[in-house]
């Protein structure tokens, strides 16, 4: 396995993994007690915490389960340290309701030991709430 000596080389490896459909190179950086905190309503089928590597993997089925991702363009990596600031754009399509969005979204990420310990997900709530109402 590569190693990755800054944290902010080791959250954009863990994006990209994301961006090539690699889901287990995400899995891999991350710690095994990892938080993803996903804020937004709870008509967003993902919204919530996701505990530990395995809850995690839930949130990447009910993502696949629920939403076409057409876009995901993290376009700002900020290094602060023990936290990445990632900026960036997402668009999807509901697969029950067929409405789509296109919005921007915050991310960050709080790194531990040389592994994501947390992340925080601020997406266009608005947009995406939209997409799953009826």
């Amino acid at each position: 396995m590569e190693l990755i000596s800054t944290n902010l080389g080791l959250v954009k490896k863990a994006y990209q993994s994301f961006i090539e459909g690699n889901i287990q190179g995400v899995i891999d950086g991350l710690h095994d007690d990892a938080v993803y905190q996903f804020n937004g309503p709870s008509v967003v089928p993902m919204a919530g915490n996701f505990e530990g590597k395995q809850g995690i993997l839930h949130f990447f089925q009910i993502i696949k389960e629920t939403l076409d991702l057409f876009l995901f363009d993290p376009q700002e990596f900020i290094d602060a340290g023990d936290k990445v600031v990632i900026i960036g754009r997402e668009g999807g399509r509901a697969k029950k309701t067929g409405k789509s969005y296109e919005g921007p979204f915050v991310h960050v990420a709080d790194v531990e030991d040389g592994k994501i310990k947390r992340l925080r997900l601020y997406p266009d709530t608005a947009g995406g709430a939209y997409i799953f109402s009826e």
